[in-house]
């Protein structure tokens, strides 16, 4: 019985019973070559010639489908095809399909099915060798054409030999003077067969093969031979193809080095473990990474290595417990099985620390007070953390103020903020230090220390712990209308609001007017008082420091300017405003760029002055700061500009620097409104504009803040300047700083590089130059495709060079190119790339390379700015948080170089 659509086994249309149609099996599959024509022929039995209403047979074979013709009852063609699948793999197997009736599929025999293999030669030989050598010779597979290609369909002369080895990669590029490390060297036609594995030497010395690893014409693994004499030496990574008489180099070279060890830091450590044990020495880094290991003492305990910290010069493992305080008489560091040896008690196990006391309790809930704990043994402990118990989890833990050295007694730790699950207590009364518990309402969280691994300190049983959060406090604003507070000498400086002494005492509060510290006297629940600091004139910003919390409350003003207006802290620079160029706010002026000279800053000679307005071409009416004014047509401009403009008879013009040329004012509004906005900039790291002036011809002036020593770039290309490699992070930390504070105020840079940020006489890095100004010497810009504009494209993100977008990422990416420039040493970015190549560079996935004396670390920082998708960079608060903990670390351990992870620690001491 024939059930409709269902395949049978009973023919249809035919007068008696027959037998089913069959395929018999074959003893190999059917080959065929994507592309190509094929004629495949089948045997079976029972083949029925197809009655009147029926199909015609068909041929099924993955996603292809093809007439086939009956020969005779035993043997059937599927008609000539070129085969096909879609999938980027070398080859697909698939059942080949019989169909006949329209939809009923000749049975097989279970197990034997027949079988096609459709196959690409390109792809099972992406390679000259893989295509000779390392394809099955079933499958006819030629190179030819400069491709691997099915054999019948070459036009051009097969090849029997490869062109020349192309090396990618070798890993390690070292090995102890022992040898034993395993090199693996992965590059294109590196031989055809394991028969023919090509011969490697480094540095002159054999690399016996490692057959099993081998992949053909891909990747060659040996295993590096002891150097002669085990003597370091450098030399030639080279490969040469067996029968071939031509050595094919790697662009670089390989070293046999004989690590050393040096010392270990610190000495001591808890016995509970968890210890982050720095070893110091030379080459630490040699042979394969994995295979590095670190015990201790003659029992050999391991020290767990971490394997993102190994380096040339040194290398972090945690130390494990133990049962007692004991001395370790030996660290063993092990390379590939070659073994290096410290003696001579290098680390000591010390006992546990123990928390006997804090004080005190209680925190304002953004957290940050600092709490006292008293105990014992906290000189085993480099960098111990307190935290809050949230749950189960470790809440935010802050460092403790710590020196090893000085105290095991005594730590300072500030207290972390309150967990999102915490109500804050607040007064039962104004004024009262009583405070409210409210029903259902936690305030408190237990306390806990992180001490390498000791697990006591975690959480504490013995002693009270409970740390009680209360309400943040709250400051007044100095005036309502946010006019500033006239000085008066002799006077102290009142600051009220409430909740103030909660969880402070007038040691936990800085207050700072204009960056220096105004001595704290009294705090109460509402009031702050303090001695303000002296300065000759003008606003200074008031800002209260609490833990992690800062207030700007004001500003506090000593009065104008003296009518003598002799600028010992100032520099004139004469400007000359361009037309618009859309970039920064449209507006450009020059700037200064020569360094100051040394001499006295003293009398009508106290300034020096850059002239670049030789010829400007201003309105002649244009020769007062009221002429300015009236030119502005914006009421809240003019009033904003008040204060900014100064007037010509109170500047006094020192030593000529120099000239320069200028254009047409066009829009004088846009100007003025970037003038302002810059003068409202009060940061130690932002450059502010103090004021604009106007010369009897009508050019403006701006006055600046002097700078000892110039601007940035300047300082480093000068080859009498030695900063170390510590002074240059704090340059970009202090450059990053500055750019935080500007992100938080809306406003997008455009131009950050070093040239535009200035050294003060202190070398602290200040952010300078937000549009105003541009520097007329510099050939670091290039014309744009409007011919008017000069655009920093070395600098630019690409979204900047290509759509003309600008954003608080962009001006990360210009940061990344900083910081190279930093590491460089004020080298122009991109170097042997013409400005109009650089975004096609770009494109290309390519970046600017890790400079010679550039710690790893901080090149992964370069690289993250460099995010083609502006998403994917940092902002500038992550920036500042991972630089400055960089520098925290490296100033705790005497501000010593970085390991870079290359061979030159020597060179770089000698240069810095």
């Amino acid at each position: 019985m024939l059930i409709p659509g269902q395949n049978s086994h009973v023919s249809v249309g035919i007068k008696g019973p027959t037998l089913c149609p069959q395929l018999r099996p074959r003893t190999h599959d059917v080959l065929l070559p994507a592309g190509v024509t094929k004629v495949i022929s089948l045997s079976g039995k029972n083949l029925l010639v197809p009655q009147a209403g029926q199909g015609d047979y068909q041929c099924k074979i993955g996603t292809n489908t093809v007439p086939a013709i009956r020969q005779n009852d035993s043997a059937i063609d599927c008609q000539s095809h070129a085969y096909v699948y879609t999938d980027i793999t070398g080859q697909e197997i698939h059942e080949i399909q019989v169909i006949w009736n329209n939809n009923h599929v000749i049975d097989q025999p279970i197990g034997s099915q027949v079988s096609a293999i459709l196959y690409k030669c390109n792809i099972m030989g992406s390679t000259c060798g893989t295509c000779i050598g390392g394809v099955d010779a079933q499958f006819g597979c030629a190179f030819c054409g400069g491709t691997c290609k099915y054999r019948p369909t070459c036009s051009v002369p097969v090849e029997s030999t490869c062109p020349d080895v192309i090396i990618n990669w070798v890993s390690p590029l070292s090995a102890p003077v022992e040898g034993h490390t395993k090199v693996t060297i992965n590059g294109t036609n590196l031989g055809t067969s394991d028969a023919s594995i090509p011969t490697v030497r480094l540095a002159g010395v054999a690399c016996r093969p490692v057959v099993e690893d081998y992949v053909v014409s891909k990747r060659i693994v040996c295993t590096a031979a002891e150097a002669r004499g085990r003597l370091p030496r450098n030399g030639s990574i080279e490969v040469q193809l067996q029968g071939l008489g031509r050595v094919y180099n790697y662009s670089k070279q390989f070293r046999y080095v004989d690590p050393k060890l040096g010392a270990v830091f610190p000495v001591k450590g808890p016995m509970s473990g968890g210890t982050r044990l720095t070893v110091r020495g030379k080459d630490l880094n040699a042979g394969n990474l994995d295979n590095i290991s670190l015990t201790l003492g003659e029992e050999m305990l391991p020290c767990v290595v971490d394997r993102s910290a190994i380096g040339s010069h040194s290398t972090i493992c945690i130390t494990p417990g133990v049962s007692r305080p004991k001395a370790v008489t030996s660290v063993r560091m092990f390379f590939d099985g070659s073994v290096r040896l410290l003696d001579q008690d290098p680390f000591t196990y010390t006992e546990d620390p123990v928390v006997e006391k804090i004080m005190p309790l209680t925190s304002f809930a953004s957290g940050g007070r600092n709490l006292t704990v008293i105990g014992k043994n906290f000189d085993s402990i480099q960098q111990p953390k307190m935290f809050v118990w949230n749950g189960k989890e470790k809440w935010h833990p802050t460092n403790c103020l710590h020196q090893p050295e000085m105290s095991d007694t005594v730590l300072t730790c500030p207290s972390p903020s309150a967990p999102a699950r915490i109500t804050p207590s607040v007064p039962l009364t104004l004024g009262s230090l009583r405070l409210r518990r409210q029903l259902d309402t936690n305030d408190a969280v237990e306390i806990g220390f992180i001490m390498d691994g000791v697990v006591a300190v975690q959480k504490l049983t013995n002693i009270a712990s409970t740390l009680q959060y209360v309400v943040d406090p709250l400051f007044q604003n100095l005036t309502s209308d946010g006019s500033s507070v006239k000085y008066q000498s002799n006077t102290n400086f009142v600051i009220r609001g409430k909740y103030l002494n909660l969880a402070a005492s007038e040691a936990d509060v800085i207050v700072l007017i204009g960056g220096k510290n105004c001595n704290v006297t009294a705090l109460t629940h509402s009031v702050l008082i303090c001695t303000p600091p002296y300065f000759d004139y003008g606003d200074k910003v008031v800002t209260i420091h609490m833990g992690n919390l800062e207030y700007r409350v004001g500003y506090f003003n000593y009065g104008d300017l003296p009518v003598s207006f002799s600028w010992v802290a100032g520099v004139i620079v004469a400007i000359a405003i361009l037309s618009v160029i859309g970039i920064g706010t449209g507006v450009i002026v020059y700037k200064r760029r020569a360094k100051p000279t040394a001499s006295s800053h003293n009398g009508s000679n106290a300034t020096e002055y850059l002239d670049l307005s030789s010829q400007i071409t201003l309105p002649h009416a244009v020769k007062t700061s009221d002429d300015a004014l009236a030119l502005v047509k914006d009421d809240d401009l003019k009033a904003a500009l008040k204060p900014v403009l100064l007037s010509r008879e109170r500047i006094k013009l020192g030593k000529l620097l120099g000239t320069g040329k200028g254009a047409d004012i066009q829009h004088i509004d846009e100007f003025f409104t970037e003038a302002a906005l810059m003068t409202s900039f009060r940061h130690d790291h932002v450059l502010a504009l103090l004021g604009i002036c106007f010369e009897v011809d009508g050019n403006p002036m701006i006055v600046l803040p002097y700078m000892a020593n110039g601007d940035l770039k300047t300082y480093l290309e000068d080859s009498t300047n030695a900063p170390t490699e510590l002074q240059l992070l704090q340059f970009g930390l202090d450059v990053a700083w500055g750019m935080e504070y500007l992100a938080e105020n809306k406003f997008v840079h455009r131009d950050l590089a070093a040239r535009n940020c200035m050294l003060d006489d202190q070398l602290r890095a200040k952010v300078a130059d937000f549009g105003l100004t541009r520097d007329v010497y510099t050939t670091e810009y290039y014309s744009s495709r409007d011919k008017q504009a000069k655009l920093p494209v070395k600098w630019m993100a690409p979204e900047s060079m290509e759509r003309d977008v600008y954003t608080f990422s962009s001006d990360v990416w210009s940061y990344g190119v900083l910081l190279w420039e930093l590491f460089t040493r004020g080298k122009v970015p991109y170097p042997g790339v013409d400005e109009w190549d650089v975004l096609q560079f770009l494109k290309l996935g390519r970046r600017l390379d890790k400079p010679d004396y550039c710690p790893q670390h901080v090149y992964q920082l370069m690289l993250k700015c460099w995010s083609w998708e502006p998403e994917e960079r940092p902002d500038f608060t992550s920036i500042v948080t991972q630089i400055e903990e960089t520098v925290k670390i490296n100033t705790e351990f005497g501000g010593e170089p970085w390991d870079t992870g290359e061979d030159d620690y020597d060179a770089y001491t000698e240069m810095d």
